[in-house]
C-alpha cells in the first residue's frame, strides 16, 4: 500500500467512526424535551415569587449538539441537535411545572432587573447519551440551588441531582435518545419539587414558616438526591 492510500484510508476510518455515532439522521434534526409533569400537592407554599434561571454547563453540555460518551470517549452530533442548550431546557420545564404546582404564587425567568425575591439556578455537569456495548442510557447530573436574594440572602436549597434511564437498545437511534432524556428531566423535575417542598414543610413545623422575605428561615440540608 502505498502512503498516499495507507493516509486516506485512516481518514476514512476517523470520518466513520465520528459519522457512526448515531448514524440515522438526516442533516440538522432538532429534539425537545416533552413529557407530562407529575403532580405536585404540597402542604407548604412559599410567599413570594421566584424567578427561574438558564441553568449553567460545563462543556460539552455548554451547546445545543447532542453529545454521546463511550467509556472515556466524548463525540458530537452535529446531525442531531437539540432546540436548545440543555440548560435552557431543563430550566423552561421547571419553571412550567413550578407553575402547575403553586408551590410559588409565580414561576418566571428573570424579568425585573431588580430580580425577585426568590432565584433558582443550577449547573448541568452531565446531559449525555451514554454508550455501554450495545445499549445505551440518558444521564443527567446537575447542581440545583434556592437562594433568597432580599432581606436576609441566604441559600434555603442546595442539592446535586443524578438521574439516569434504563439501557435503550436502541444505542444508535437519537429519538430514542430524545425520549430517554425527556424522562429522565421528568424524574429530575419530580425530585426537585418534592425538596423545594421539603424545605417548606420543614420550616413550617420547626415554626419559622415559608417567612416573610420570600422564602423558609431556616436552609435544607445539602445531600445527593438519586
Amino acid at each position: 500500500m502505498s502512503p498516499r492510500t495507507a493516509l486516506w484510508s485512516l481518514a476514512a476510518i476517523v470520518v466513520t467512526g465520528c459519522a457512526s455515532i448515531l448514524p440515522k439522521a438526516p442533516p440538522q434534526t432538532f429534539y425537545d424535551v416533552e413529557y407530562h409533569p407529575e403532580p405536585l400537592d404540597c402542604a407548604e407554599a412559599y410567599p413570594a415569587p421566584v424567578e427561574v434561571w438558564n441553568f449553567t454547563a460545563v462543556a460539552p453540555y455548554d451547546r445545543p449538539e447532542m453529545v454521546v460518551t463511550d467509556g472515556g470517549e466524548v463525540s458530537f452530533s452535529r446531525g442531531h441537535q437539540w432546540v436548545d442548550r440543555p440548560g435552557v431546557l431543563v430550566a423552561q420545564r421547571l419553571t412550567r411545572d413550578l407553575g402547575a404546582d403553586r408551590l410559588f404564587p409565580l414561576a418566571v425567568s428573570p424579568r425585573d432587573p431588580e430580580g425577585a425575591p426568590l432565584e433558582l439556578s443550577g449547573t448541568l455537569y452531565r446531559f449525555d447519551w451514554q454508550r455501554e456495548g450495545k445499549s445505551a442510557r440518558a444521564v443527567v447530573q446537575a447542581d440545583v440551588v434556592l437562594r433568597r436574594t432580599r432581606g436576609h440572602p441566604e441559600v434555603l436549597l442546595h442539592r446535586r441531582y443524578e438521574a439516569s434511564s434504563e439501557p435503550q437498545e436502541a444505542a444508535d437511534d437519537a429519538a430514542a435518545f430524545a425520549r430517554a432524556m425527556s424522562g429522565v428531566v421528568a424524574r429530575l423535575s419530580t425530585r426537585v419539587r418534592r425538596d423545594l417542598c421539603a424545605t417548606a414543610v420543614a420550616a413550617a413545623r420547626a415554626g419559622s414558616g415559608p417567612g416573610a422575605n420570600g422564602g423558609p428561615d431556616r436552609p435544607a440540608d445539602a445531600a445527593d438526591a438519586r
